[in-house]
């Protein structure tokens, strides 16, 4: 999938606990009530964002982007915004007539909190103090699916503590990345081999590997993918052992807004220091369509290593979808495509970046 976070927020989508309700009369209004103005962020758009066709935002007078997520069957368009308010008053406006609304979790957002301005066409409503996340059905809901992309909302604090990435202990992996790459290109031979021939841990034998198109599909071990020109798996690991090695100064990773192709972020055997991954926002870090089947390439996968923090407005992108779509997926040969794996790690802090 393309979107972090907004494949995120649609699984949220279904796990609220929703039962449809009409709006009661008593709940249209002309006039919303007014309140305190906050301090709102609008963030960076992320490469691909599409604005949707159905809803425009503004949260305390601010316009808000809504952003379109239809891949793989999902209908849940996205806005998310950061507010020195937990509760900022939310406009909703839509083309149609609004004849039902339900916003979700109805505990927190219950139907007398809801106006519907005269015209029907603006929902008016404060999110709630005890949470900064909303899904709004309007004309439709569990029982009819008409109502059809619903709206998640998303209500960060403003971020503090941006490091910056001039400063002599941050390591610009956009800039690093470049110089990389120039000097060590990518192999993207087709044909070449990649395994030699032997036996498996369970005493199956398999033939030699080469490297494949990175765009073929149902590709399994011993046949990898070959690289593309722009995979940045290796100039991350370059980047970490110039974090991690002896008399190094650098103890943050920054990644200034942009999109970053690779093998996820990988990272082994890294002890020693604390170190601060960092995501701009408008960053993008997607996961290229794995090597083979057999592969194991987490969106963020740390092994053995401690005092890392991941921090950042910016997105992580498993882009399982694709995955899932190149290669078959069953119990026994799957797209080992996971979230976050973290196996035998210790103080590993993840401070608001958003996973998909």
């Amino acid at each position: 999938m393309k979107k972090h976070w907004l494949k995120r927020m649609a699984a949220l989508a279904m796990s609220f606990l929703m039962a449809a309700t009409m709006i009661p009369e008593a709940v249209f209004a002309e006039n919303a009530g007014s309140v305190q103005p906050s301090s709102v962020h609008v963030y960076e758009s992320t490469p691909g964002d599409v604005a949707s066709d159905k809803y425009t935002l503004q949260a305390d007078g601010t316009n808000v982007p809504v952003v379109k997520y239809s891949a793989n069957g999902s209908h849940v368009d996205i806005a998310r915004f950061a507010s020195d308010s937990r509760t900022p008053e939310m406009q909703v406006t839509v083309k149609e007539d609004i004849n039902s609304v339900t916003v979700y979790p109805q505990r927190y957002y219950p139907q007398k909190a809801l106006r519907v301005s005269e015209d029907k066409h603006t929902l008016t409503f404060s999110m709630a103090e005890e949470l900064p996340y909303a899904i709004v059905m309007i004309n439709g809901g569990p029982e009819d699916q008409k109502g059809k992309p619903y709206l998640a909302l998303v209500n960060d604090p403003l971020e503090t503590g941006v490091p910056d990435k001039s400063a002599s202990n941050v390591l610009n992996f956009q800039e690093f990345s470049k110089e990389y790459l120039q000097e060590h290109p990518n192999d993207t031979e087709i044909g070449k081999k990649v395994v030699e021939a032997g036996t498996t841990s369970g005493g199956q034998a398999y033939e030699e590997g080469v490297t494949v198109a990175s765009d073929a599909e149902q590709v399994r071990f011993p046949n990898k993918r070959a690289l593309e020109a722009d995979d940045l798996s290796a100039a991350l690991q370059a980047a970490l052992d110039e974090i991690y090695k002896e008399g190094s100064v650098y103890d943050t990773l920054y990644f200034p807004a942009g999109t970053y192709k690779y093998s996820g972020l990988e990272i082994r055997n890294r002890k020693g220091k604390a170190v601060n991954i960092y995501l701009e926002e408008g960053a993008l870090l997607k996961n290229r369509i794995q090597e083979c089947m057999q592969a194991m390439e987490a969106a963020i996968g740390i092994w053995d290593s401690e005092n890392i923090t991941i921090s950042g407005r910016g997105i992580f992108d498993g882009n399982g979808v694709a995955n899932y779509k190149k290669d078959r997926h069953d119990a026994k040969d799957s797209c080992h495509q996971g979230g976050v794996m973290i196996v035998r790690s210790s103080n590993i802090i993840f401070q608001d970046t958003l996973l998909m």
